[in-house]
C-alpha cells in the first residue's frame, strides 16, 4: 500500500496576503460602522462584536485591523481633531465664518459622541484628555484670532482687557464644546443636527455685550431671522 503523501499545513492569512487597498478600505468601513454605532447608542454600550456584526465582518477580522474598542475610539478622535484643524487653523479671510464655522459645525455633528459621552470616553484612554485639551487650545487661539478679526473690522467693541479675553474665550468653548449636555439639559432624550445651531445662537447672545452697537444691530437682526440653516450665516463680513 502505497504511503500518503505528507501535506503542507495550511499556512494563516497573513497581512501581506491582504492587498493595501483592500486593507483600508475594510478598516474605514468598520470605522464608519463604530462611528454610527457610537453616534446612536454612545460608546459605553457599543462592543467590538457590535462592531463587526455592523461592519459585517467577524470579531477576529475585526482584530485584525484595531487592538480593541479604546484604539477605534482614539483613531475617530483623532480624525476629528485633524478635520477640524483643517477647518479652523487656516488663514482669517473676510469669508472666515461662513466657510470655516459652517464647517466645523458639520464636524461638531459628524463626531457628536466624542461631546454627547464626553466621560465615557476620557475613561477609556488616558490619551483622550490630553487629545481634548489640545482641542480646546485650538479652539481657543482660532476664536482669539476671530476676535481680533472682528475687532479690527470695528465690530468688536473697544478696550477689550485681557481677561475680559480670556473670560469670553472660555465661556464660548463652554458653550460649543457644551451643546450636546445643554440639549440634555433642556429635556430632550436625544440630540439633532439643529442643537449644533442652537448652541451658535447661544454663543452670538453671549457676544452681544461685547461688540460694537452697530455689530448688536446686526446681529440681533440675524438672530431674529434666521433659523437652524441660515444661523451659519455671518452676520456681518
Amino acid at each position: 500500500m502505497a504511503a500518503k503523501k505528507a501535506t503542507k499545513p495550511t499556512a494563516k492569512p497573513s497581512r501581506r496576503a491582504v492587498p493595501k487597498r483592500a486593507r483600508g478600505a475594510k478598516r474605514e468601513e468598520v470605522l464608519e460602522a463604530a462611528l454610527d454605532l457610537f453616534n446612536k447608542q454612545g460608546v459605553g454600550p457599543v462592543s467590538t462584536n457590535h462592531i463587526a456584526d455592523a461592519a459585517s465582518i467577524s470579531p477576529g477580522n475585526l482584530y485584525y485591523h484595531f487592538k480593541d474598542k479604546s484604539d477605534i475610539v482614539w483613531i475617530l478622535l483623532v480624525q476629528f481633531r485633524e478635520r477640524m484643524q483643517a477647518h479652523i487653523q487656516s488663514k482669517v479671510t473676510s469669508q472666515f465664518y461662513a466657510t470655516r464655522v459652517a464647517g466645523a459645525v458639520e464636524l461638531l455633528w459628524r463626531y457628536r459622541f466624542l461631546f454627547e459621552d464626553r466621560g465615557a470616553v476620557r475613561r477609556l484612554d488616558p490619551r483622550f484628555a490630553k487629545a481634548g485639551a489640545e482641542i480646546h487650545q485650538m479652539f481657543r487661539g482660532t476664536m482669539s484670532r476671530l476676535i481680533d478679526r472682528l475687532a479690527e473690522q470695528g465690530h468688536f467693541r473697544a478696550g477689550l482687557s485681557e481677561s475680559d479675553r480670556e473670560f469670553v474665550l472660555g465661556n464660548l468653548w463652554s458653550i460649543c464644546g457644551g451643546w450636546a449636555d445643554f440639549a440634555y439639559a433642556s429635556g430632550k432624550t436625544a440630540v439633532s443636527r439643529s442643537d449644533v445651531a442652537t448652541a451658535l445662537r447661544h454663543a452670538f447672545h453671549f457676544l452681544l455685550p461685547y461688540l460694537s452697537r452697530s455689530a448688536q444691530r446686526l446681529v440681533r437682526a440675524h438672530l431674529e431671522t434666521s433659523d437652524a440653516r441660515t444661523i451659519l450665516r455671518p452676520p456681518f463680513e
